[in-house]
């Protein structure tokens, strides 16, 4: 198996093992609550410091293709620290901007999103600031990452429109009242809420390889 091979191989574990414990274990949301010591939120830091760990390991390694060391492994630990605590900012910061009385499919969906950007910047920075790799556009190149890339999203407001669509359709159409109206909210932010992870999971596998795709080392340009 070459080396990008076992790259791709480990981004695609790694990153579906995260899903399945965020899925299992953190009721469908990765979230870090600021200032809460809770076995959830305790079990989240973890979690994004270890998927922290393991993808600066694979930039190391396969990108990078740099021997691991005692020093590349201290540095992988406080790389993997410091990318739980960016991220328990990341939702204290929405947390704040969304409000106590947000609605449920609000809170699903404003998280989603969150999620979305955080692996953008994550990725990025790997690529970019620690791998040291340049953009190099080859439409050829990117073209069928950026397409899968595009189609995720516009398959997730696709899915989220769906549903604000029938809520609407219910409210005017049946005259519920405002209790009923609560209810459909957390009846479809659930429903979100159970297909969020496995949307962000797809999102970050497809965005590495867009990366992957893009960016080529100094002397490849």
């Amino acid at each position: 198996m070459s080396n990008k091979c076992k790259e791709y191989v480990c981004i695609i574990i790694m990153t579906i093992l995260h899903g399945i414990f965020t899925y299992e274990f953190l009721g469908g949301m990765p979230y870090i609550a600021f200032g809460i010591l809770s076995k959830v939120t305790v079990s989240a830091f973890f979690m994004w410091v270890i998927y922290g760990i393991t993808l600066y390991l694979i930039t190391q390694k396969w990108v990078m293709q740099n021997n691991i060391t005692v020093r590349c492994c201290i540095r992988t630990c406080g790389f993997g620290i410091i990318v739980a605590i960016i991220k328990e900012g990341f939702d204290l910061a929405v947390e704040k901007s969304r409000g106590l009385s947000a609605s449920v499919i609000k809170i699903v969906v404003t998280d989603q999103i969150t999620n979305f950007v955080f692996g953008i910047l994550l990725i990025v920075f790997l690529f970019l600031g620690v791998a040291k790799r340049r953009v190099s556009f080859s439409k050829k190149s990117v073209r069928a990452p950026f397409c899968t890339v595009s189609a995720i999203l516009v398959g997730y407001v696709a899915v989220i429109g769906s549903y604000l669509y029938k809520i609407q359709i219910e409210t005017k159409e049946y005259n519920r009242t405002e209790v009923e109206i609560c209810s459909l909210d957390h009846y479809f932010g659930m429903k979100i809420l159970d297909i969020n992870v496995w949307f962000y999971v797809i999102f970050y596998i497809v965005f590495w390889w867009f990366m992957r795709r893009l960016t080529k080392e100094e002397n490849e340009l």
